[in-house]
C-alpha cells in the first residue's frame, strides 16, 4: 500500500534538520522547542554572549540538538553548522543598547552576510531562511493627533525631553499624540546604529536570497519578552526590570 500524505509528510519532516542561530536565547531557545515538538531535527550555533549567558549554556537547551559554541562573524563557524541543514531562522544579533558601534555592525550585518558566503562558498541547498528584524526600523512609529491625524515623527527634541516630557507631540500643534499601529506601507526610518544594522541585514537576506534562489523573509519583532529573558541584558531584561521596580514600589 503506498504511504498516505500524512505518512510522507511526517517523512519529509523527520529528514529535515533546521538551523536556529542564537537557539539559546528568548526567542531562539522556543523556536527550537517547536521544531522538536514537530519533529525536526534541529541544530543550535550560539556564541554564549556573556552579557546575556553569563552561566554558560542554559538548561533550558534541550540535549538532542547539535550545539554548536561558535559566532556568526566566523565563516568557519557558519560552514559547519549549515553543512546538512535545510532550513535556517536566523535569530542571533547584537542588540539594542550596546555601546559598540562595531561590534554590532559585524554581528548583525557582517554576520548575515557571512551566512550567505558560506552558503555559496559550500553550495548548499537551503529552502528557506528567516531572518530576525526589528520594529527598530521603524523609529518612533506611528502616532495619531485628534486634530491632525497620523503622523510618523522624527526623534523627540532634546529640549522636550530635557523637560521631563516623554511622550511624542504633533508636530503642528503640540498636543501630546497617541502611538497607532503601524501600517506595512509605512517606509523605514532608520534613526539608530541598531536599527541600521537590522534593517541592512532583512535587506541584504531578502536580495541575497532572491540572487541565490532562496525564499527568505525578515520578521520584524517588536519588544519580546517572556520565559527565558535575560535579565543580565540592560536590552533584553528591561520589561523585567521596570515589573520588578512596580512590584517593590520603587522608582521607574
Amino acid at each position: 500500500m503506498p504511504p498516505s500524505a500524512r505518512e510522507r509528510l511526517r517523512e519529509d519532516i523527520v529528514s529535515t534538520t533546521v538551523l536556529v542561530t542564537g537557539g539559546a536565547g528568548l526567542i531562539g531557545s522556543h523556536i527550537v522547542d517547536l521544531l522538536l515538538e514537530r519533529g525536526y531535527r534541529v541544530k543550535v550555533l550560539d556564541n554564549l554572549e556573556p552579557t546575556t549567558h553569563p552561566n554558560g549554556r542554559p538548561a533550558w537547551v534541550p540535549a538532542e540538538v547539535e550545539f554548536i559554541q561558535g559566532d556568526v562573524r566566523n565563516l568557519d563557524d557558519w560552514r559547519r553548522s549549515l553543512r546538512g541543514v535545510e532550513w535556517v531562522f536566523h535569530q542571533a544579533a547584537y542588540g539594542g543598547f550596546a555601546p559598540e558601534i562595531s561590534k554590532m555592525t559585524e554581528v548583525n550585518t557582517s554576520g548575515t552576510a557571512r551566512m550567505f558566503e558560506a552558503i555559496r562558498t559550500d553550495g548548499l541547498n537551503i529552502s528557506k531562511i528567516v531572518v530576525a528584524s526589528s520594529q527598530a526600523v521603524y523609529g518612533e512609529g506611528s502616532y495619531t493627533c485628534p486634530r491632525h491625524g497620523t503622523f510618523h515623527p522624527g526623534l523627540r527634541p532634546l529640549a522636550q525631553l530635557e523637560q521631563g516630557l516623554w511622550e511624542v507631540r504633533c508636530p503642528e500643534c503640540g498636543t501630546e499624540a497617541s502611538s497607532v499601529p503601524i501600517a506595512e506601507h509605512v517606509c523605514p526610518d532608520v534613526t539608530g546604529v541598531y536599527s541600521i544594522t537590522k534593517y541592512s541585514q532583512e535587506r541584504m537576506a531578502i536580495a541575497l536570497g532572491k540572487e541565490f534562489g532562496i525564499p527568505a523573509v525578515a520578521l520584524r519583532y517588536a519588544l519580546t519578552y517572556g520565559p527565558r529573558q535575560s535579565l543580565f541584558n540592560p536590552y533584553t531584561g528591561i520589561c523585567s526590570i521596570f515589573s520588578m521596580r512596580i512590584l517593590n514600589g520603587l522608582p521607574r
